[in-house]
């Protein structure tokens, strides 16, 4: 450990081989099979015993039933298929020392012990498992861990391969690495998870850090959770790595609201070369939506990539694949960019990406930086206050394919000094355009299937209250009904009469 490591703010939501996130999804380790959406909803209902758990007032020698257990973890321990467990706010929080899993290196060195509360046990698609605060209180989860960091580390609910289980409306602060996390050894398949209606803050670590962390998942669904201040600091910590590439589909990540993040959503297909990977076993990250989210104060909004900085995937080659992935009705306030979508370092480039009817104010940089993608398409997106440029292609380096947008247009653009796209860059074909004329016919340009933005809008959206980050549209906004498909430009659009059918089939989405 170094005294001198600089804590920097981390990512909410964190899903690939594992990176220091806010939410982090992983396509590494664990034999996700993907197969229908039957994530539960909050309406499921449960036809096993009701539990209570209240770490003040009860007791765990009670049933849990007629009177409260006290511990969280015991309680944990008595569920089966069907159960619902509703924890109490005793007005203190809850809090575990309990020994959940242990970190070795290669020659079988203990590096670390990971404690938290963890559950074990799965529902069923029919009977499946709720852990729930109370409805008139929210329960904290406050495991009293700090910036100052040590080797081991404490995290709040730990979903040890698990399946069908709905976690929601608790508040999970001050502890390591991460807030809600599945199994991380890459192991055990892990589906059917609901995580709605969560407070995730305070959040520390050194790598891998997130508000919510995921790997080797399908049919998973985030939703209506508020992370922030989510903190790492990189250091030699020597990590094992999972280096065994496997699929990651159907997820749904919706109405989430982010602040004060270096990273939002970062979904990783590590992807690394092994004799198991196989794309006709659709072993991708596939089938994913980002809808109707809140950034605001985010460094890297949404940040898709097939990189990790470890030194033992050095000599491996990536074959991570990006597939089917839709972003849409986003509102991106004051980052640096909304997507960074990087499978430079795949064999296989990114392919089937929709980004569509997001309104992104304020970056600093470039709002979408793209590279090793194929057959994406960008429209009815609102790009106000934009201080670099609106869009930037990077030359991939494993794959010999170039990035191939097959649609762009119907975007408005607003309050801007100078607009300004970048294809190819640092290749023969680096192309800047530097105005929406040149922009308009640069369909010569190798990675452009059609001309661009010639049904772009300039003009102020007329956001209701843009002082208050209030980005909906008023009556008089010429977004309205102007955008492709008959619909509004940016995130608060609406749908005509049958354009959901058209949207649908923008990708093959498997929702």
């Amino acid at each position: 450990m170094h005294a001198d490591r600089i804590i920097e703010r981390s990512a909410a939501f964190l899903i690939a081989p594992l990176i220091s996130l806010t939410l982090i999804l992983s396509g590494c380790g664990g034999s996700v099979s993907g197969g229908q959406q039957t994530i539960l909803t909050s309406g499921t209902d449960v036809s096993g015993a009701t539990f209570q758990v209240n770490n003040i007032s009860g007791s765990d020698a009670a049933n849990g039933t007629d009177e409260p257990f006290q511990s969280l973890q015991y309680a944990l321990n008595q569920l089966r298929p069907g159960d619902r467990l509703i924890v109490q706010d005793s007005g203190q929080p809850y809090n575990v020392s309990d020994i959940v899993d242990e970190a070795f290196n290669a020659n079988g060195d203990l590096l670390k012990t990971l404690r938290g509360f963890k559950l074990t046990t799965s529902g069923t698609e029919a009977l499946p498992i709720i852990i729930e605060g109370e409805s008139t209180g929210r329960p904290i989860i406050d495991q009293q861990q700090s910036s100052s960091l040590s080797g081991d580390a404490t995290l709040g609910l730990l979903l040890d391969c698990v399946n069908h289980i709905v976690i929601r409306n608790f508040e999970i602060r001050n502890v390591n690495e991460a807030g809600i996390s599945s199994s991380i050894k890459g192991a055990c398949e892990t589906t059917n998870i609901t995580i709605e209606d969560n407070h995730i803050h305070h959040v520390y670590g050194e790598k891998y850090v997130g508000g919510i962390r995921m790997m080797g998942v399908s049919n998973l669904l985030i939703r209506d959770n508020h992370l922030h201040d989510i903190f790492s600091s990189q250091s030699d910590e020597d990590n094992v790595l999972v280096t065994n590439g496997r699929g990651l589909t159907n997820i749904l990540i919706e109405n989430n609201q982010f602040d004060a993040l270096d990273v939002g959503v970062a979904i990783n297909a590590q992807g690394l070369d092994s004799s198991t990977f196989a794309l006709d076993r659709q072993e991708t990250v596939s089938g994913i939506q980002l809808s109707n989210n809140v950034f605001n104060n985010i460094g890297s909004s949404i940040n898709l990539h097939t990189s990790i900085s470890d030194a033992a995937s050095s000599d491996k080659i990536m074959t991570g694949l990006f597939s089917d992935i839709d972003i849409y009705g986003n509102v991106f306030n004051q980052i640096d960019s909304a997507l960074v979508l990087d499978t430079g370092n795949s064999l296989y480039p990114a392919n089937n990406i929709c980004v569509f009817n997001n309104t992104i104010v304020n970056t600093l940089s470039s709002s979408l930086t793209l590279t090793g993608v194929s057959d994406m398409e960008i429209f009815n997106n609102i790009f106000s206050m934009p201080q670099s440029a609106l869009l930037t292609t990077n030359s991939a380096t494993a794959n010999a394919s170039p990035n191939s947008l097959a649609y762009v247009d119907n975007n408005l653009f607003w309050n801007y000094s100078s607009l300004s796209w970048r294809l190819g860059n640092d290749s023969p074909e680096d192309t800047i355009y530097s105005d929406l004329a040149s922009w308009n016919m640069a369909s010569s340009h190798p990675e452009l299937q059609a001309n661009p933005d010639l049904n772009t809008v300039l003009a102020d959206p007329q956001f209701i209250d843009p002082a208050n980050a209030d980005y909906r549209l008023s009556q008089a906004s010429p977004a309205f009904s102007t955008g492709r498909f008959g619909l509004s430009i940016g995130a608060d659009y609406n749908f005509p009469e049958g354009a959901n059918l058209i949207i649908n089939a923008c990708i093959q989405r498997v929702f």
